[in-house]
This record gives C-alpha cells, structure tokens and sequence, in this order.
C-alpha cells in the first residue's frame, strides 16, 4: 500500500509531507482547528464528513423542484446503467439511473454544490477554488460496484479530482447506502496500458473487471473492511479520487435514497470532454455560486432563465450532439 498519493496526482494533499503541510497552514493561520481536522483525515482515510452542512430548507425546496422537473422536462438528461437517455424515456425510481448535471437545470442545485462548508473543504483540498464539472441525482441506491472514479472521470491533469456525496434525507441500513474502503486511496496505482484511465474499446471489460476484483483483494490483503454511511439529511461526505466506493445492495425496496453527488477539479484543471468533438462547453462558466461545466448542456437550462436565452427543451429521443461521458456513481 503506497504511503503516499499516486505520482499522477498533482495536489498537495497526496505529496510527500502532507501532514507536515497541513500542520504548517494550521499555525500560519491559513486553516482553522475544525479544517485542520478535516483535511487530516482527508488525507489519512481518503474522505472526510461533515455534519449539517446544506441546509434542510434548501435540499426541501430543491427536491419539490426536481419532482416537478420530472413531470415537465423530458429533455433533461439521465443514465440506465450504461445507457445516456434524455428523462421522458428513463426510469429515475430504479437502482443505477442517475439524473445528469442537475446544476445546470436549477440553481438550487448549483448553491448544495458549492454551500459554504464544502466550497471552503474543496479550496483546502486543491490548494485553489473547485470548480464542478458532473453531478448526479439518484432517488434509490446506485448498487454500483465497488470502483475508483479515477478510472472513468478524466481531468487534465490527472487525478485533479474529488467528489461529495449529499444526504437529501436520512439514509436508512438497507437502502443501497454509500460503502467504501477507508484508506484505499492509498492503494498502489491500477494501470489501463500506460494511464489510469478505462477505455472501453482501448481495454476491454476483462481488464476493468480485474480492476474491480482487485480492489477487493488489496483491500483484504491489507484488512480493510466495507464501511457504509448512513448520515442525516444535510451531511455530505468528500471523498478522494481513488476512494474505492460504491453502491450497497438494496435490502429493502421500499427505501428511497436520495442523494446527489458532485464532481470537481481545480479551477485551474480541465475535464477531458472539453476537449472532445461536440461538446457543448469547452470552459467553465462563471456564477456567484462557482464555475461549472456540464458534457450534456451548453448553457444553464432553468426556469430562471430569461426566455431570450433559455436553451429550450427538446422531445425524448432527440439527437443533438452532445459529448460522451464516461460513467461515475456511487
């Protein structure tokens, strides 16, 4: 197990002296005792939580929105699995469905993104301010496998990564919760030919099968074992880039499971779908909330809008170009 970060990642945290660093920025005033703390975990156990973070209103008022936004907007854009659909044909009350980008359909969205507390976390774990670059809404379990999103989520460069998970209401045993091996992002480097990064049509699936196996394998060779989270309404936990997380079984299908996830790199980093054929943004856009970015939407796409600009909705089953994304869940 490495004792430090993999050579890939650029950020300060997976440096050599990390704790020292961290020590240091504490004395100089730069983080206080409650962010010291936080980002000392970060950098031993790979995620860090915190409590009461988004506030209950605003998660209310975004969730009213959202199903409202179910019933109305069929161009919004959503995943089955391995498939990229637009809302009117999918099925979002079903394990891995995951809503796309929500941020760029509502502001609430964008304001659980970068709520204080966690824009702050995010600025101390990238040395500079996030900037949030995919997002997923899920209203059940994701039952994904155990996986590194370094794996799918691509930035330049490498590894620029890291993601917070929300509790949009209590998260009960059961319910396909978040699980997770703590320090398994100290794992040593999984390599798909020279890079970090899965390619479908480069690898195959045998070799990302075997990543998935191994994962399991470093962690009992190493005796780390499933935790699961199961947080109140309002708390979010950030984890790093190669926290090996996923999905549990869903026990009981009565349970819901909403949550949002967001992902994010350094403002100064770039997602590689920018700089794919078609892509509907190739740079950050700028808000008082934060930069954003989106592989599916070219520009905010909210009620909110003024209707001069709003990008207006287009039937299930258009064709626009957009720009592939590759999958992410938890």
């Amino acid at each position: 197990m490495a004792s430090i970060g993999s050579p890939f990642s650029p950020l300060w945290i997976d440096k050599k002296g990390a704790d020292a660093q961290a020590v240091r920025r504490l004395k100089q005033g730069l983080i206080n005792e409650e962010e010291f703390d936080l980002v000392s975990g970060f950098i031993a156990n790979g995620y860090c939580i915190i409590e009461n973070a988004i506030d209950g209103e605003l998660i209310d008022a975004y969730l009213r929105e959202v199903e409202e936004m179910f019933d109305t907007r069929p161009d919004m854009w959503v995943t089955e699995g391995p498939d990229i659909k637009r809302l009117g044909e999918a099925q979002v009350n079903r394990a891995l469905t995951k809503v796309l980008d929500t941020y760029m359909v509502t502001r609430r969205s964008l304001l659980m993104a970068f709520a204080p507390k966690l824009r702050r976390a995010l600025e101390i774990i990238f040395g500079e301010p996030a900037a949030v670059h995919q997002g997923l809404h899920f209203q059940v379990g994701s039952t994904q496998a155990i996986h590194q999103d370094t794996a799918y989520v691509v930035v330049k460069p490498a590894l620029a990564l890291a993601a917070a998970w929300v509790a949009l209401e209590d998260v009960r045993p059961g319910s396909g919760e978040l699980m997770y091996y703590r320090g398994s992002h100290r794992f040593d480097d999984f390599f798909y030919g020279e890079g970090r990064h899965w390619n479908t049509e480069a690898h195959g699936h045998d070799l990302h099968n075997h990543h998935l196996a191994w994962l399991h394998q470093e962690a009992l060779r190493l005796d780390r074992r499933l935790e699961y989270f199961w947080p109140k309404k309002g708390t979010l936990l950030i984890w790093h880039s190669d926290l090996a997380h996923g999905g549990a079984p869903i026990v009981n299908p009565a349970y819901t499971r909403k949550s949002i996830v967001f992902h994010y790199c350094p403002a100064s980093a770039r997602p590689a779908y920018f700089d794919l054929p078609g892509a509907p943004m190739t740079s950050f856009h700028s808000a008082p909330e934060g930069s954003y970015a989106s592989s599916y939407y070219p520009r905010f796409a909210g009620k909110e809008e003024e209707a001069s600009t709003a990008a207006k909705p287009e039937p299930a089953g258009s064709t626009t170009t957009r720009a592939p994304q590759p999958k992410a869940a938890a």
